[in-house]
Formats: structure tokens, C-alpha cells, sequence
């Protein structure tokens, strides 16, 4: 605890010539919304809350790191239940660095000091842990990230050991990349944030270089950016990260004292925030969440408290699409189930127009929709064009997809059809 006390304030110290200099003016798509919390260790308080992170149905998660508790909170900032204590059984924790949420709920919590992670219910209810102080396989040193992608693979940033470790959601390891260095793709010097996105790649933050990496879900290297400075791109110790339901990316840029967002290719799109006490100002971000309504979420790391932004670029929410049909078409059967991909905690409808108006002819989650798919009811002797949307926690309703799956059921032969080719087979 000591150490992360120490390096918020020599964070803090080393910045201030800079912001002094480089004020950073929100972009015009960024809004602030609210912000609650102050230092303190009873509800809805902090002591150097660092990890942040949201579930399907908005409800926001923060890791208070000083108070050795995760504490959850309504998208408001209403207090909902908290659960950990200081120490090193289950259920405690000694700083939590960071947490993520999955598809279903399951909170995934980085220990930092007791090298582990744990997994907890919705309701902060202990279900597993696995880690320990080490650098074998499944071991950790010091984890400072922690990521959950669409298939429930978690991504561990075993800070100390610069690399990553990727688990099964029940802590089997499943393979591991990186090592120490100040240059070169996959190399690391003090990874401290972790984030995935919709197709199951991972972003790392790789503070002592001051850049971005990104690679796929086996670790292979796709790009980066990155470079120490204050100008736009460039990192002053970047830390956590968020991707958006549009796949930009955002990034706490901690000794800069703002947040700039980034398409997945790593191209530069808005930044705001400068050093300060103010509504929008910082004083050494950490963490970054973001949900599927455009709201995104910073923990304020030295201000004790947690900031609430409105990203009107993203708050479209995206539109399901649609894959795959079982039985393939044509088919005779007239209950087909349509499978495809819509954001996760969603809801589906499918509709057989490309309006989407009407009564839909089949719903379900977003889960259901991936796997085994939502049967829908069609037309014999016809063909049927399926559109959808989705729709989120709050209510959003996504735009009808402009993808589009077709299903036709044959058209039975006519009588006069029939006989003449029984006829022919006579002959």
C-alpha cells in the first residue's frame, strides 16, 4: 500500500509543470455528467479507487484499493453493496488493483499484494481464486490488470513478470506472452492496464514505454502506439483503458491528468481533462470504464472519487447481426433459429422486415442469440427476410440491422407437377 501511495504522488509531483502548460479542453462529443465519493472508508467513499469497470446492465464496480474493498454502485452513483476486508483469506484482499466483469455478472478481482485473483457472484459472494507469488505458469507477481473477453477467457497483467496470462473463467491456464524490455512488439516495461474488445482483442497498457499494444486473443501482435509526452497520442504512464460498443478505445493517461480516446487502430480521436479538483479535471486517473449507452466512467484516483462522462460519438447502440440459420436454408421446417452476435447483457428482436416494425417474430438475450439462437416462426412456401435490434438495460433501441439473414421454405410441387413426374418415371 505503501508503494501505490508513494507512486500517486510522485505522479502527481512530476506532472504539474506539464498540465500547467498543456491544458487539455474536453472534446465536443464529451460531456460531464456527475461524479460522487470522497476520501473516506464508509459508503459510497474512497481511499485510492484505481480499478472501475461495468456489467451488462450498467451497474458500476469499484476496486478501493486503500479501503481493500470492491464497492457497487447504480450508473447514478447510488451505493449498492460492498464486499472485502483487509487480509488474505477468502474474500479479502490486500489493495485490489482492478476488476472486470463478464457477460454473466461474475466479478473477476486483481489482488494485487496477495499475487492472486479472485472470482465473486453478483452479489460480492467468494466463488473461486487462484495465483500465487511466482513466475511459473499460473503464478503472479504483483498483478496490476485484469480483463474478461465475449467467450469468458480472462486476461490477467502479471505486472511484475511483464506479461500476460490468460485463464479459463475457473483459473485454468491457458497460455502466456510477453517479457521485460524497452523496445520491440510484445515486450514490456511495467503493463499496469488491460482491456479487451467485442472480437476478443487485447489492449495492454505498457506504462514504462508509454504506448499501447494490442494483439489478438492468443497474443499475437497486431500494432501500437504510443511515445512519452503530453501531446496528442503521446502517454505520460498510461494505466487503465475501456473499449466502447464502437470499438474506440479510451486510456487514462495518468501523469497528464486526462483521458484520450483512440480508434482500435490506435488513431488519436478526442481528449479532455487537465490537473485539478473540478468537474472534468483529474489528479492521476487510473481506471476507465465505459457501458453500452455511451457513459464513461473514470476513478479519480487522488481526488477519491468517480467521475461520470457522456460520449454522445458512442452512444449509438449497435445493432445485432445476424449469421446463421438452423436448419440451413431452404429448409422445410417452418421454426428456423437464427443465430448472430448483439452486445452482451442485450436484448434481441428479430423482425421480418427491413424496418423492423411491427411485432417481432422472435426474442431472447444476447447470450441466447450467440448460442444455441432465437426461433422464429415463418411462412410455409415462402421466403423470409430476417432484419433485427437490440436493446439495452436502459431502453436503448439499437437502429434495424442492416445486415440480414434470408430463409426460405420450398415450395411444394402442384398436383399436375406431381403426376407428370411420376409419370416420367413411369416411362
Amino acid at each position: 500500500m505503501v508503494g501505490l501511495k508513494l507512486h500517486s504522488v510522485l505522479a502527481f509531483v512530476a506532472a504539474v509543470l506539464l498540465t500547467l502548460v498543456f491544458a487539455t479542453p474536453a472534446s465536443a462529443s464529451i460531456t460531464y455528467v456527475t461524479q460522487w465519493g470522497t476520501l473516506g472508508a464508509t459508503d459510497g467513499k474512497f481511499n485510492a479507487p484505481v480499478g472501475i469497470a461495468t456489467d451488462p446492465s450498467g451497474k458500476v464496480y469499484v476496486a478501493d484499493s486503500g479501503n481493500d474493498r470492491i464497492q457497487k454502485f447504480e450508473p447514478t452513483g447510488d451505493f449498492i453493496t460492498k464486499w472485502g476486508t483487509a487480509g488474505a483469506g477468502a474474500g479479502q484482499f490486500d489493495s485490489p488493483y482492478a476488476v472486470a466483469v463478464d457477460t454473466s455478472g461474475y466479478a473477476y478481482v486483481a489482488d494485487f499484494l496477495n499475487n492472486r485473483v479472485q472470482k465473486f457472484g453478483l452479489s460480492g459472494i467468494f466463488g473461486t481464486q487462484w495465483g500465487s507469488l511466482g513466475s511459473g505458469n499460473g503464478q503472479l507477481a504483483y498483478p496490476q490488470g485484469i480483463a474478461v473477453d465475449p467467450s469468458g477467457n480472462v486476461y490477467v497483467l502479471d505486472t511484475n513478470n511483464y506479461r500476460v496470462q490468460k485463464f479459463d473463467a475457473l483459473g485454468t491456464f491457458i497460455t502466456a506472452w510477453g517479457t521485460f524490455g524497452a523496445t520491440g512488439d510484445g515486450i514490456f516495461s511495467t503493463p499496469v492496464g488491460i482491456t479487451t474488445d467485442a472480437l476478443g482483442n487485447v489492449y495492454v497498457a505498457d506504462s514504462g514505454n508509454d504506448r499501447i499494444q494490442k494483439f489478438d486473443s492468443s497474443g499475437n501482435f497486431i500494432t501500437k502506439w504510443g511515445g512519452p509526452g503530453a501531446g496528442n497520442g503521446e502517454f505520460g504512464y498510461p494505466h487503465g483503458m475501456a473499449v466502447d460498443t464502437s470499438g474506440n478505445v479510451y486510456v487514462a493517461d495518468e501523469t497528464n491528468h486526462r483521458i484520450q480516446k483512440f480508434t482500435s487502430s490506435g488513431a488519436f480521436v478526442a481528449k479532455w481533462g487537465t490537473l485539478g479538483t473540478g468537474a472534468g479535471e483529474f489528479q492521476s486517473p487510473f481506471g476507465v470504464a465505459t457501458d453500452s449507452s455511451g457513459n464513461v466512467y473514470v476513478a479519480d484516483e487522488a481526488n477519491h472519487r468517480i467521475q461520470k462522462f457522456f460520449d454522445s460519438d458512442a452512444a449509438v447502440f449497435p445493432s445485432p447481426k445476424l449469421t446463421a440459420t438452423a436448419p440451413p436454408s431452404p429448409s422445410d421446417s417452418t421454426t428456423p433459429t437464427i443465430t448472430g452476435t448483439a452486445v452482451g447483457g442485450s436484448s434481441v428482436q428479430l423482425y421480418s422486415n427491413s424496418t423492423c416494425t411491427g411485432d417481432p417474430i422472435g426474442t431472447g438475450t444476447a447470450a441466447q442469440f450467440a448460442s444455441p439462437g432465437i426461433g422464429v416462426a415463418v411462412p410455409a412456401s415462402s421466403t423470409t427476410t430476417l432484419h433485427g435490434t437490440a436493446t439495452d438495460y436502459l431502453e436503448h433501441v439499437s437502429p434495424c440491422s442492416t445486415s440480414s439473414i434470408t430463409y426460405t421454405t420450398p415450395i411444394p410441387p402442384t398436383p399436375t407437377e406431381a403426376s407428370l413426374s411420376v409419370a416420367s418415371r413411369r416411362r
